[in-house]
Order: C-alpha cells, then sequence, then structure tokens
C-alpha cells in the first residue's frame, strides 16, 4: 500500500480561495517530507465551493519544484479537445515530465457534471465518451512518432512533431476516472491505472476492484505503451496521536458539507443508497465521534489513532466481497455462477457450535468436578481408577460423572424452562449453570455432597 493526498482546493463559504491554496501547498510539502509517495490534484471548472482548481499543471508545477520525492499525478486531465487539445495535453504532461524528473502520474477524463461540459458548448454528457477515447489513443502517439498527423472526428492536425518527448520511457503512468462499474472494466481492458473514491467501506468498491483486476488480466495490447496495473482510491482520513481528539476535531469540521457540495455539483456521479436520486441534497447530519469509532471497526473513515488505523487496515486487507452471482468464467453470463457451487452440510458445524457453548460452562465447574472430567475424557482414566485416586468408590465416581455430565447438558440446551419434551432443542446458556436444581445421584448429606 502506497499512501498520497488530494489536492482538492474545495473552498466552502467561510473560507477564502487565496487561503486554501497556500494552506495545500503546506500540506503538500509536510506530506513530501514525511514520505508519502503522491499528490493528486483534479481538473474543474465553474464548480462554486466544490472545487476551485481549474490548473493543476500549474499547482502541481510548484510542488515539484519544492519536492524531491513525490509524485505529482493529474487526477484529472480532461482530455476532451474542446477543453484541451490533447497537443496540448501531451506537451504539459512532457514538460513536467522533465521538470519532476520522472515524477507524473497522468490521470486522464471528460468531466464529471453538465456544468462543466456544457460550460464548454459540448452539446451532451454521452459526446464526452468517444472525445475522451480518441484523445485518449492519440496522446501516446503524439509522444512517440516523428512527425505526427491526425485526421479525426472531434480534431485534426497536420504533420508535425509534439515537442518535448518525455523524461520517462516510453511515458509517465496513464490512469483512467472511475466512477461507474463498467469503467473499472474499461480501464483494466485497456491498462491504464484506476482513480476511484470511496465515502463508505471497503467492501462497497471491493466488486469493483476484482472486476478491474480481472479486465486488467485480459488485456494483451495496452492503449499506452505498458499496462499499468494499479488502483488509488481516495477517501478521509485524520491520524492524530489521540484517537479520540481526532474523532473529536472531525466531528466538528462540517465534512458532511463537502459530501452536499460532491453530489450536488458532480451530477454523473451515482449517488449512493439513502440519498435523493436527483435533486439538491442538504442537511446532511455531522458524523459523531461515536459513529465514527464504530466504522473504524468494519474499516470505514480512517479517523483515529495510529494503531487504531492499522488494525483497520488489517480487516480491511483480510476482506473479500464476491457476488454469488458472478460468473465461474469471467464473461461467460449463461454459464454456471458462483453461488451455485457453494453449500452443503459442515459435519464440524454442530462440534464447534457444542465447543463454544462448552467452554464457559466447563470454566464455571467447581475444581473437583473438573479434576474428574480431567481424569476421565482426557487422561483416559476407568471409574475404578478416577475412585482410587479420590478415595471413593467406583459407584460414587459414576454418580458423579452422572450429575456432572446432567448439569452441563441442562446448561447448553436451557431455554425459558429448559428442553421441550426431550426433543434435544434448545438455547445455549450463556456461560451460566443452573441454579437451585436438584442435581442428580447426589446427596443431600455426608461427604459425596461437597
Amino acid at each position: 500500500m502506497e499512501f498520497g493526498i488530494f489536492s482538492h482546493m474545495h473552498v466552502p463559504p467561510w473560507d477564502d480561495e487565496h487561503s486554501r491554496y497556500l494552506r495545500e501547498q503546506e500540506v503538500a510539502l509536510a506530506v513530501d517530507a514525511a514520505g508519502f509517495k503522491y499528490d493528486w490534484s483534479p481538473e474543474h471548472h465553474f464548480l462554486t465551493h466544490y472545487s476551485h482548481q481549474p490548473a493543476p499543471e500549474i499547482f502541481l508545477s510548484w510542488v515539484a519544484a519544492r519536492t524531491r520525492r513525490i509524485h505529482v499525478g493529474y487526477a484529472i486531465v480532461n482530455i476532451t479537445p474542446p477543453v484541451n487539445h490533447p497537443a496540448r495535453v501531451a506537451e504539459r504532461i512532457a514538460t513536467m515530465d522533465h521538470l519532476s524528473e520522472g515524477r507524473v502520474e497522468f490521470g486522464t477524463g471528460r468531466g464529471s457534471s453538465s456544468t462543466e461540459w456544457a460550460g464548454f458548448a459540448i452539446p451532451s454528457a454521452a459526446e464526452t465518451k468517444p472525445m475522451w477515447r480518441e484523445a485518449l489513443e492519440q496522446i501516446p502517439r503524439m509522444w512517440r512518432d516523428e512527425p505526427y498527423a491526425y485526421e479525426g472526428k472531434y480534431f485534426r492536425m497536420p504533420e508535425r512533431n509534439v515537442l518535448p518527448k518525455p523524461y520517462s520511457k516510453p511515458h509517465p503512468p496513464m490512469w483512467l476516472a472511475c466512477s461507474s462499474p463498467p469503467t473499472f472494466v474499461e480501464a483494466g481492458e485497456l491498462g491504464l491505472g484506476s482513480l476511484c473514491f470511496t465515502f463508505g467501506t471497503p467492501s462497497e468498491i471491493a466488486e469493483n476492484v476484482r472486476s478491474y483486476k480481472e479486465a486488467i488480466k485480459r488485456c494483451k495490447n495496452p492503449i499506452a505503451g505498458y499496462v499499468n496495473d494499479n488502483i488509488a482510491v481516495t477517501t478521509n482520513m485524520l491520524c492524530l496521536p489521540d484517537g479520540d481528539q481526532a474523532r473529536w476535531l472531525y466531528s466538528r469540521a462540517r465534512v458532511e458539507a463537502f459530501t452536499e457540495y460532491f453530489f450536488n455539483a458532480l451530477d454523473s456521479i451515482p449517488r449512493p443508497k439513502g440519498m435523493p436520486k436527483e435533486g439538491l441534497i442538504s442537511g446532511l447530519t455531522a458524523p459523531t465521534p461515536e459513529a465514527l469509532k464504530d466504522g473504524l471497526k468494519v474499516g470505514g473513515r480512517q479517523i483515529g489513532a495510529p494503531e487504531e488505523i492499522v488494525e483497520a487496515f488489517d480487516a480491511s486487507a483480510a476482506y473479500s466481497a464476491t457476488s454469488l452471482e458472478r460468473p465461474l468464467v469471467p464473461g461467460d453470463e449463461q454459464g454456471a455462477s458462483l453461488g451455485e457451487t457453494l453449500g452443503g452440510d459442515d459435519d464440524a458445524y454442530e462440534w464447534v457450535v457444542d465447543r463454544e457453548a462448552l467452554k464457559p460452562l466447563l470454566g464455571a465447574l467447581p475444581e473437583k468436578d473438573k479434576r474428574i472430567l480431567l481424569m476421565r475424557f482426557f487422561r483416559g482414566m476407568t471409574q475404578s481408577q478416577i475412585g482410587t485416586e479420590l478415595g471413593v468408590s467406583q459407584m460414587q465416581v459414576s454418580r458423579y460423572l452422572t450429575r456432572i455430565l446432567s448439569t452441563l447438558r441442562d446448561a447448553v440446551l436451557v431455554e425459558d424452562g429448559g428442553d421441550e419434551a426431550g426433543s434435544g432443542q434448545g438455547k445455549p446458556a450463556q456461560g451460566k449453570l443452573p441454579q437451585g436444581k436438584p442435581a442428580q445421584g447426589r446427596s443431600s448429606q455426608g461427604k459425596s455432597a461437597q
């Protein structure tokens, strides 16, 4: 796992643009010193409050000039020709690649809102898809061909040598912004890295990750010069030495306002369950410190102390979600599904249930009863041998064992009065032995009752 930050430049009403830019610069220098690998920055236009970042190449050039290790990532460049001519994109990326000495990550996309594409007189969101694909295919050619020429549907160029050529060979890593399940598959099949996000837990994007990894295995002819098999996921994190303080601060940071800006600005992004499918979103409530702590246990927003977040990462890494409807053979929708191969009786299931129910009950037994069970069932001693060791008759040992085993059975099966008609069905007790019941085979007087 590698870490990065997202220099988004959102400017809520209580903030201002200049202060936001200066703070983002400050954070970029701090995370470079701390060893983070990436500083990603988006390209957005006309999106008030959500993102005042129309020129990531300028911001990232500042970061590249003042750092030595961190990679500067475009997340993304809008490569539709009405927004950015593909030749200008190729020139800027290659120039940054030289100035940063190979620390550029080239994310591609086509805009995420009608405010953006309509602002550049693109007739529809559907039209941005073939525009993006045409530019995506041509930019690697511009870096390779000398000279380059093209006659396409959305742009054309006479014979020209597009300069400079990239410092990285054959060119910087290329990525695709992914916000819907088909786009993850497309990114993989094209051999591109995937840039995505989640407001929830890893389980919510696990299926998309699986689809991407399966698709990229099928990529034999990458659209770029090589396969970039990587996924970058943007989510929320606040890590402080005191986890409770981190959650207290986060709960008061008005992060719910950013969520509203996100879904109101980006009308092409599918909305999660619980939100209206269309229209303005407002009035979201702030997360409480208690909810943040509970969410951390299932891999939610990483808000807490270092040891808490490490534990959450470990839990997330152990989690894998796969739909039971998934075809056994990728792409074979008519074939058998994963669910058809699962099921059947587990012979050991009842044994596991019994063991877990008995553990606390055995722990609650008197020491003498534990000793008798140990000798009989773990050391394999006969009742006569046990009687000799305890100084009692074989008959008394038999009564001891009958009483102990009956007590355990009653405790396991007790449920509002116990086993119904000897059915053997009942609710396991929560580690408590029955109280006030006469023990079978037990005298009310004498040493045998002790």
